[in-house]
């Protein structure tokens, strides 16, 4: 019965994910070996990425580096990202073509 308990938390916990808390249960569900809301938590990270929450709480990985390792990894191969901003990548061309 214990199962059912905790997927029922975990339901719950992942209905009130937002910005400002995604980090602390990211940490949380990691710590409790709760995979399904630890994944479900990573992944809101990855599309909020840029959020300037998201941002600031990625300092409290400072006692989790492997979670912050997770991250990056993640967000290396992450479909959910949006592409570059094209003015960044003009920018970098025309960098390379200035030289």
């Amino acid at each position: 019965m214990l199962d059912r308990l905790k997927a029922l938390c975990e339901d719950q916990i992942r209905r009130d994910i937002a910005v400002e808390n995604v980090i602390g249960i990211f940490i949380a569900s990691h710590r409790h070996n709760a995979l399904g809301l630890k994944e479900i938590a990573l992944e809101f990270i990855l599309r909020n990425l840029t959020d300037p929450a998201i941002i600031a709480g990625l300092s409290d990985l400072k006692t989790e580096p492997d979670l912050l390792v997770e991250i990056i990894t993640k967000n290396a191969s992450n479909p959910f990202l949006p592409p570059a901003d094209a003015a960044a990548v003009e920018f970098t061309n025309n960098e390379w073509a200035a030289r």
